[in-house]
């Protein structure tokens, strides 16, 4: 069972995904890659598998029954979902790209059953096939609420958006936008934590500027809450590192202790937050197209210097993403999912050494909202719109990528709120899908 493969099966079965032109396909084909990730690293987080190493049998033997009996369920479920993706692309589509994804969708059904063999033969193939039948009419049942819920909420949303929301001016104002790009890149990229802070500031009130200039106004909230975190922070940094300094590179011997971890995360994280742009923020923030800022913050700033505080207030901020997560679901908002994944990937970026993989999941779900930005027009100046093949490529290889990361790095930290957010997004297949044709 190499873990690469496991890493990277997913990817393939989202291309099969956009590839289909029929709803069906697509909709099974992508959860095929939320109930074989799950499966697949749930068996990676038991044993504790770095990505790149493979696992011995007998290393997989040493897992309880009932525990292998669940993931080779999983997976199973998941072959039988990508098989299914197969049968339907080529019953219902028509074009060549539906023949394409079929036989990307069969190839990753084979593929998974190839590597899970192992695992199947331990748990026992009747054994496995019996939880995978069992998940998958508990899901079937789940998903059918989940759609009436979904499509109940959305209807309420559009009733009560207005209308300068959904046609936002073209004119959005050049410099508040330059503005943004250059805080951006000097939170992600400068080594010293005045510029990051003072980068990330600056981007919030040239967002929030360049909203009210595209017609979206109100009240500066987000930057003013931004503003104030985040000075707080700085300045009890700046207190406590004295002649060292606050450059990155020597924050994280600084003399910060637990109780000062405990106290400056939470101000972090505030100050973070309204860069996610997910629920209950979501109303008072530019959108989750700043989310890479919000991940330079709580990465390059709190995991790197304060990881005994991000480690503290895990069990607060996750259960915020996992409900960030349902809201974005529910409420068809598939780049505020992603937001909420990355803002959760954040949180579980400390410990397991070189295991971890939060901090990529982290980087590459935050890329999803700034390159599918049109998908909800969040963006000042971009109406909503479909996205051509290649922007909905690109959107679907870092959205799953960075989602399979972030889901290995949420089990190993919290197993119940990995559970609970990958529930999240296979909720937001039955509700929303994207693609070149479909918004």
């Amino acid at each position: 069972m190499p873990s690469l493969i496991t890493l990277l099966l997913p990817v393939g079965l989202a291309l099969a995904a956009i590839l289909s032109g029929a709803l069906p396909a697509r909709r099974l084909a992508w959860l095929s890659v939320v109930v074989y990730a799950l499966g697949a690293a749930s068996v990676r987080v038991a044993l504790r598998l770095p990505i790149g190493q493979t696992a011995d049998p007998l290393w997989i033997g040493a897992l309880p029954i009932t525990s292998l009996r669940i993931d080779g369920g999983l997976q199973v479920l998941g072959a039988m979902l990508a098989l299914g993706a197969a049968v339907v692309s080529l019953r219902v589509g028509r074009a060549s790209r539906d023949r394409a994804a079929a036989f990307v969708a069969l190839t990753g059904a084979v593929a998974i059953i190839v590597t899970a063999v192992p695992l199947l033969r331990l748990a026992g193939w009747p054994p496995a096939l019996a939880a995978a039948i069992a998940i998958g009419s508990g899901l079937g049942i789940i998903g059918g609420v989940i759609v009436v819920i979904a499509g109940r909420l959305a209807m309420a949303g559009r009733r009560d958006r207005p209308r300068e929301q959904e046609l936002q001016p073209a004119h959005s104002g050049r410099w508040w936008g330059f503005i943004v790009a250059a805080g951006a890149v000097a939170a992600i990229a400068a080594p010293h934590l005045d510029l990051v802070i003072g980068g990330a500031i600056a981007a919030a009130i040239a967002a929030h500027l360049l909203s009210r200039r595209a017609g979206a106004g109100g009240i500066p909230f987000f930057p003013a809450v931004a503003t104030g975190a985040l000075a707080f922070a700085g300045y009890y940094l700046h207190v406590i590192a004295g002649p060292a300094g606050v450059s990155l590179s020597a924050l994280p011997d600084a003399p910060l202790s637990n109780a000062a971890q405990a106290l400056l995360v939470p101000a972090l994280a505030v100050g973070a937050a309204g860069y996610f742009g997910i629920w209950p923020l979501a109303a008072l923030t530019p959108g989750a197209w700043l989310a890479p800022i919000g991940v330079a913050l709580l990465l390059r700033v709190g995991a790197e210097s304060l990881p005994l505080g991000i480690e503290g207030w895990r069990t607060v901020a996750i259960p915020i993403g996992v409900l960030a997560a349902w809201a974005a679901a529910l409420g068809r908002r598939p780049l505020a999912l992603a937001a909420a994944g990355a803002w959760m990937a954040c949180f579980a970026s400390t410990g397991a050494g070189a295991e971890n993989s939060g901090p990529a999941g982290a980087w590459l779900l935050a890329l999803v909202p700034v390159i599918g930005v049109r998908i909800e027009g969040g963006m000042p100046g971009r109406a909503r719109g479909a996205l051509s093949p290649l922007q909905a490529a690109v959107v679907a290889i870092a959205g799953v990528l960075g989602a399979t990361l972030a889901l290995d790095a949420l089990l190993r930290a919290e197993v119940v709120y990995a559970v609970l957010a990958a529930a999240a997004a296979a909720a937001a297949i039955s509700a929303v899908y994207i693609s070149p044709v479909h918004t």
